[in-house]
């Protein structure tokens, strides 16, 4: 009971124990002494006692209701704001994720196509595409980065619900079909190891394959001469251009897109149930 409640209940006591102390002191003041008025008057006051606490306590029942009620109203309220800005959050953090991972596409298939020349094996990049490209992958790493700040920061809860490891078939990943993420987390296969990871840990891991190719070209710009330089001396720019099917790109950045936009979706939906 709160402080408001026993301040109710102790006044209700008080009328009542003031009733019953005035009309015995009426009594004794008027000399009204016979044996049956003073029952009467005690059985009239008995009434005025039983009605006023009676009443009082509907009141004050009626009162913690309505109390608790208006409570339970704020409360609801409270939720629905913040599963609204929650949801809102969500979705700004999904499209910002979603440009940043088209933009690397974008960029991957432009320089596959255009700024790579020579046969299979002797391949060049021309320097000023090198540059044009880089700068783009750096500017999508700083974004993924803060969109990972944003999340470890908005203080949404993610829960999760032990799955079943996701298979390896002859050796091969399992698809991101087959992981089946659970609110805000995922299982990746890691070494034939089954690792729990968290949608921080997924923009962890895309940032860190672009922040490596950042690094490399930090590395060997100041020491790159002529008009191209062959891509075998950038093995980090060769990995992030040969088939996705045989590239780590597809574990470290493709799956984990997956995984991040999967979480994010059942998210939003149980915020909105």
């Amino acid at each position: 009971m709160d402080k408001t409640g026993k301040v109710w209940l102790a006044m209700i006591a008080l009328v009542a124990f003031t009733c019953v102390i005035l009309g015995l002191a009426i009594a004794e003041y008027t000399g009204l002494n016979g044996p049956k008025v003073q029952i009467e008057i005690i059985k009239l006051l008995f009434q005025v006692a039983t009605v006023t606490t009676l009443g009082g306590f509907i009141s004050f029942a009626t009162s913690q209701y309505q109390r608790s009620q208006q409570h339970r109203d704020k409360e609801d309220e409270r939720e629905r704001e913040r599963a609204k800005f929650q949801r809102g959050l969500l979705n700004d953090l999904m499209l910002k994720t979603t440009k940043e991972y088209s933009e690397v596409k974008r960029i991957r298939r432009a320089a596959r196509a255009h700024a790579v020349t020579g046969d299979v094996q002797a391949r060049k990049i021309r320097i000023k595409d090198y540059d044009s490209y880089m700068l783009e992958i750096s500017d999508a790493q700083l974004e993924l980065e803060n969109i990972r700040r944003e999340v470890i920061n908005s203080g949404i809860k993610f829960e999760r619900e032990a799955e079943p490891a996701s298979k390896q078939v002859g050796g091969t990943r399992a698809s991101p079909a087959s992981v089946v993420p659970t609110v805000a987390v995922a299982e990746n296969e890691v070494e034939g190891k089954t690792k729990v990871t968290s949608i921080d840990d997924n923009l962890k891991e895309m940032e860190k394959y672009l922040n490596k190719m950042v690094g490399e070209f930090e590395a060997n710009r100041s020491i790159l001469k002529g008009e191209a330089v062959p891509v075998s001396d950038l093995p980090r720019f060769e990995e992030f251009l040969a088939p996705a099917a045989i590239s780590p790109m597809r574990a470290k950045f493709y799956d984990q897109f997956s995984l991040i936009q999967t979480a994010f979706r059942q998210k939003l939906a149980s915020l909105s149930e």
